[in-house]
C-alpha cells in the first residue's frame, strides 16, 4: 500500500505482509521514509509500521 498517507491521531486497522492484523492510533507519521509509529489497540504498544509493507484488508 505504497503512497498510504496518515495523520497523527487517526486510527487506523492494518494487515502487514505477513497477514497480522491490527489497529491503533497514529501517534507519529515519517512520510519521507514511509513509516508510521502506532499505539496498539490490543496491547497499548508502540509499532513501527512501514506503510510500503502493508497489504489490503480484504
Amino acid at each position: 500500500m505504497a503512497g498510504t498517507h496518515w495523520n497523527e491521531g487517526e486510527h487506523v486497522e492494518v494487515v502487514d505482509s505477513a497477514g497480522t492484523k491490527f489497529s491503533g492510533t497514529v501517534e507519529q507519521v515519517a512520510p519521507e521514509i514511509g513509516a508510521a509509529w502506532i499505539r496498539e489497540d490490543a496491547l497499548g504498544e508502540r509499532r513501527l509500521v512501514l506503510t510500503d509493507e502493508l497489504v489490503a484488508p480484504d
